[in-house]
């Protein structure tokens, strides 16, 4: 294809589409097209089924925020959208999603923009025996409120097992990438739901950060049930969890508030 090209959509739904053009496009052109897209998800194959049941995830996911990988793999979505690539789009408001030459890029090389954007994020894998079930970002950008923004937070997509996920207050979704506001304060809390389909060991680790936090920043998180905060810097954190969904029990914070570290 070449030229614009207009896909028919289902508002309100995850849609499948893809790249139609032979060159790679920019995912964040094809938002400023289409407001109404809210989220992209790529399917990566990474994790095998286990007697037909995939026990880890397989979304990588993507937003303005950024991206984060399906098993904690450095290997995530950069908004450059390969030739041939498909997708699930969270599409809110319309029914048509479209696609033109502005989006399109060449080869998969590096952009170069007037100016830096000012992004402080950090990623959260969760692992249970080896495996890797997850990995959720949180990033203070542009644009981002406390609540929740269209294109750039990410709903969770298309995995049922065990996980870990930020929570935004006054809705009940689950997100794998939450923005935050701009300017970072250390006193912000970023709330953390976790659910476990069979009871077991489990450790929530830090994957990677950038911005502020690769400046200095320190990184804690908050067990509410042990009454522990947990330098995750420092290492990972582990713990026993019984089967159930549990949204209040773990926190992002940046400072020491407690009395207990571990």
């Amino acid at each position: 294809h070449n030229g614009e090209v207009s896909v028919n959509v289902v508002s309100d739904a995850y849609n499948g589409l893809g790249n139609p053009y032979p060159s790679a496009i920019d995912a964040e052109e094809l938002f400023d097209a289409n407001p109404s897209v809210q989220a992209l998800y790529f399917w990566t194959n990474t994790n095998t089924p286990v007697d037909g049941v995939y026990v880890a995830n397989n979304w990588a996911s993507w937003t303005t925020t950024g991206g984060t990988s399906a098993d904690g793999s450095i290997i995530e979505p950069n908004g450059e959208i390969a030739v041939g690539q498909g997708f699930i789009a969270h599409v809110n408001g319309t029914t048509s999603v479209t696609f033109n030459n502005d989006m399109r890029i060449g080869g998969a090389g590096m952009f170069f923009k007037p100016f830096q954007t000012e992004r402080h994020r950090l990623w959260l894998n969760l692992n249970s025996n080896e495996l890797t079930l997850n990995q959720i970002l949180i990033g203070y950008v542009p644009g981002a409120t406390q609540g929740v923004d269209n294109q750039i937070d990410g709903e969770m997509f298309g995995y049922g097992e065990s996980a870990l996920y930020s929570r935004i207050e006054n809705t009940e979704k689950q997100f794998v990438i939450q923005g935050r506001s701009l300017p970072f304060e250390a006193s912000d809390v970023v709330s953390l739901g976790f659910r476990a389909t069979t009871a077991g060991e489990f450790t929530i680790s830090l994957a990677n950060f950038d911005g502020l936090f690769a400046e200095g920043q320190n990184i804690y998180l908050k067990d509410n049930v042990a009454q522990v905060l947990h330098d995750l810097k420092e290492s990972a954190y582990s713990f026993i969890s019984e089967e159930g969904i549990f949204d209040t029990r773990f926190e992002v914070v940046y400072q020491t508030t407690m009395s207990v570290e571990a």
